[in-house]
């Protein structure tokens, strides 16, 4: 979690007694992180803040010691800690929840249908701890959050393909490899295995809550307030734009690192956790390094894309099957709608996106309708290219508020 630092000068020089310090309690916090023993991580994080704090305050940082300082922020990484060991405690105490309780075989015994999910889970935690359980909006695997006096909770049921399983490259075991390098994919709290049978391998998770909410539901409010003029047209086009540039981002770094994709983009599967972004079905995760793969292999939304990201009819191209799922994330989050579906003919359709929509008026209307149009192209900008035009937009919409001139927005889509 914090690099380490050179050791300066020669011992018993000073500065060789105070980066050796500090280097000694690095080793310490982050061998206890690797350990999981976080207490021990925050007692010596709060030492060495302590002790630097003492060194700045008689002016004897050295000049080592003080670049590793501005390169190694220790608030932010004692609170990284502080949230490990939260989700620690959590952990043992759902483990601790459930543990008078056999979830494999209740499951099997008692599990019919999408509906009993909740009275399963009102079994499986029938503690007098236990407050509510409340079923929520879901596709064909369902959710419920648990209340209790040890906090809020989800769970699901998550079902992977048996042969991806074995393979190692399900979305389960894709989300596990990933760890914490991918922040908008968090590991879940309680993973238990409740079935094996000869196509799939059912698992019972208990996962955080993240009360903030969707993007569907967090645009729906801003252009309820746009429209009722609370909220300003630069100020919502900023939002739309800002949450559009960390979807690229997240897209980024899965396909760039991982060679993983997201399959299944769209509004209600992104959760906000103070402003950035959360995964809440990684079901649309699939490993690939070529961009094509078997569409039988992969979770998706039809409403979102059109039969052009087929190739050779029963494989997806996932280049393009992501930047049409992206193209309509953005139109449905600026609009609130999904484009209209028309049939082609031969099995093939297409999108047909209704820009007169007032959102797509003047010059951020015409920006946006164009992100859109480029998105939905056989050719689409890649991810870089998408960072780089939406930064530049950002930035025109910053300068706007200070009266500076801008180009045209269609210049910004031809100068990459």
């Amino acid at each position: 979690m914090l690099s380490n630092i050179e050791l300066g000068g020669r011992y018993p020089s000073s500065k060789y007694k105070q980066t050796r310090k500090i280097r000694d309690y690095v080793k310490a916090i982050n061998g206890a992180c690797l350990a999981q023993k976080y207490d021990i991580a925050i007692k010596y994080t709060d030492k060495l803040l302590d002790y630097l704090t003492h060194l700045h305050e008689k002016n004897r940082l050295c000049s080592i010691a003080t670049d590793w300082f501005h390169k190694n922020s220790l608030i932010d990484v004692r609170e990284q800690i502080h949230q490990a060991k939260i989700k620690q405690d959590t952990r043992e105490r759902l483990v601790k929840l459930s543990s008078h309780t056999n979830l494999s075989t209740l499951y099997q015994k008692h599990y019919t249908s999408k509906e009993s999910f909740r009275d399963l889970t009102q079994r499986a935690f029938s503690n007098p701890k236990l407050t509510q359980v409340t079923e929520l909006a879901s596709n064909n695997n369902p959710i419920t959050i648990v209340n209790s006096e040890e906090g809020q909770f989800v769970t699901r049921l998550l079902r992977m393909n048996k042969d991806d399983e074995i393979a190692g490259i399900s979305p389960r075991q894709l989300r596990r490899n990933m760890g914490n390098l991918v922040p908008q994919i968090p590991q879940p709290l309680v993973l238990d295995e409740v079935e094996n049978d000869r196509l799939e391998v059912t698992f019972w998770e208990r996962s955080e809550y993240f009360p903030e909410g969707d993007l569907a539901h967090y645009f729906a409010k801003l252009r309820h307030e746009r429209q009722a003029n609370t909220l300003s047209a630069d100020a919502f086009d900023q939002a739309l734009l800002q949450k559009s540039l960390k979807i690229v981002e997240f897209l980024q770094v899965i396909n760039e690192k991982f060679s993983v994709w997201y399959t299944d983009l769209k509004p209600s599967n992104l959760l906000l956790n103070k402003g950035e972004l959360v995964l809440s079905d990684i079901k649309g995760l699939v490993y690939s390094q070529k961009h094509y793969i078997e569409s039988n292999r992969t979770n998706s939304t039809h409403a979102y894309y059109s039969s052009a990201v087929f190739f050779n009819q029963n494989k997806f191209d996932l280049q393009l099957l992501q930047s049409q799922t992206l193209g309509t994330s953005i139109y449905e989050m600026a609009c609130g709608e999904l484009p209209r579906q028309v049939d082609t003919g031969m099995g093939t359709w297409k999108n047909v996106y209704n820009f007169k929509h007032p959102v797509f008026t003047g010059k951020q209307g015409i920006f946006l309708k164009e992100l859109i149009k480029s998105l939905s192209n056989d050719l689409p900008p890649t991810l870089q290219e998408l960072h780089q035009i939406i930064e530049k937009q950002l930035d025109v919409l910053e300068n706007h508020q200070h009266g500076v001139a801008e180009e045209s927005p269609r210049e910004r889509f031809f100068n990459f």
